[in-house]
């Protein structure tokens, strides 16, 4: 069955009994509903269809969804009221500070997680270490607006040339200001740091499956013993083991959102006439080429590009813009 659309007038209604019922929290019962406790406001664990689970102080919930909150995600604000049953009903979704968006199996945009304050990049060499998977994940926090760091994982694989070389090719995104740091699974390098970077943050981790993020979040939380798979020998490619976004609260602090791995990015929602505002190094530069609507490509008098040949843009991080903004343009779902 199709969902039913909702006219503009329909969409006004809602908002605003959402709003009225926000700012009645600590008020009686949302439209004399006798059988409902007062409204109070909790924060969503991981949703499951039509349910979610809302922590409330210490405790948690499973609570029901009202009809129109469809796009409830991991991480949002939301007013409830319990049940005499003992479970809740999620009456309205507090304001998000930033959305975590990503393309779903119909080629729309869809909320993964929301209220954020770090995404963290993992990346390794198996799978494949690609700088532009990197860089595609870096543009869709810029697009979020939620800042974006780098995790590169499993460095007890790499021999200290390897590691060397690969530390030279990941200092592009520590001079434009992203953090990178480095970890170990296997040897608890770098877990110290990883934990105590998320202290007081609601952070993310997101990245290819096989990178080992669900390890990553075992070694920061033991008791999780989330479940993990090895990357597949014959493709490369790892094998998905969180099978939906779950918000966990790190006992030394913080919280963790472990999102489902994938293996593309996908950006072809983005106009590529923005896309260069997304690239941090960019912007100090952008309006002054010679051309309003230079594309950074071909044009004569490009200040982008003649940074670039002054060494103060990475030739990198320039060849990920120029590919991103192709594959961008040669995609079907545009």
């Amino acid at each position: 069955m199709s969902k039913r659309k909702l006219t503009d007038q329909q969409r006004r209604r809602i908002q605003a009994n959402q709003k009225k019922r926000r700012q009645k929290v600590h008020g009686n019962n949302a439209d004399g509903d006798t059988n409902l406790g007062p409204e109070q406001v909790g924060r969503i664990i991981t949703r499951f269809g039509k349910s979610a689970i809302v922590q409330a102080s210490d405790q948690t919930y499973r609570c029901g969804i009202r009809q129109h909150l469809n796009d409830l995600v991991c991480g949002d604000e939301v007013t409830w009221q319990m049940a005499e049953s003992g479970d809740g009903i999620i009456v309205a979704i507090n304001p998000r500070r930033n959305t975590l968006t990503r393309p779903d199996f119909a080629h729309k945009l869809k909320p993964v997680a929301a209220n954020i304050d770090t995404i963290w990049i993992v990346a390794t060499v198996f799978p494949l270490f690609d700088s532009t998977l990197i860089d595609q994940y870096t543009i869709a926090a810029e697009f979020s607006q939620i800042p974006p760091a780098i995790i590169f994982n499993k460095i007890d694989l790499l021999s200290e040339d390897a590691l060397a070389k690969l530390q030279k090719s990941l200092s592009v995104y520590q001079d434009i200001g992203y953090q990178v740091l480095y970890a170990s699974n296997t040897t608890h390098h770098g877990i110290d740091i990883i934990t105590h970077e998320l202290i007081d943050k609601t952070s993310v981790f997101v990245g290819q499956s096989g990178v080992g993020k669900s390890s990553l979040l075992n070694s920061i939380h033991p008791e999780l013993e989330l479940a993990t798979k090895q990357v597949s020998e014959q493709t490369g490619l790892g094998t998905h083991t969180t099978s939906r976004t779950t918000l966990y609260h790190l006992p030394s602090g913080g919280e963790l959102i472990d999102s489902p791995g994938v293996r593309e990015f996908g950006l072809w929602h983005l106009d590529v006439s923005e896309l260069a505002q997304y690239f941090v190094e960019f912007r100090p530069l952008l309006g002054q080429c010679k051309f309003s609507d230079c594309t950074h490509i071909h044009e004569p008098d490009c200040t982008i590009r003649q940074a670039v040949a002054d060494g103060k843009i990475s030739q990198q991080r320039y060849d990920n813009y120029t590919l991103i903004r192709e594959r961008i343009l040669e995609n079907p779902n545009r």
